[in-house]
């Protein structure tokens, strides 16, 4: 193999769908996981607190909308 370059790989046609939908869940996973990582950043930075991934997962509008530095911010942009 010395000197020689790999031979690529021609998917199938019947195959490409799969292919393609597992990529873009790939891409879906790791943008989920930057938001989540992104939103514990904020939240330390904002409120010195931190939420744990599922925490973060399990918070609802509610529970957003009442947090005090967000509430506050809210009201001043109004």
């Amino acid at each position: 193999m010395s000197g020689k370059v790999p031979e690529g790989h021609i998917m199938p046609k019947s195959s490409r769908a799969v292919r393609d939908l597992a990529r873009k869940r790939m891409q879906l996973v790791d943008m989920r996981t930057a938001n989540i990582l992104s939103i514990e950043i904020c939240m330390a930075q904002q409120t010195g607190c931190y939420l744990t991934c599922r925490e973060i997962k399990l918070l609802t509008e509610l529970d957003v909308d009442s947090m005090p530095c967000l509430s506050a911010r809210s009201k001043q942009a109004a």
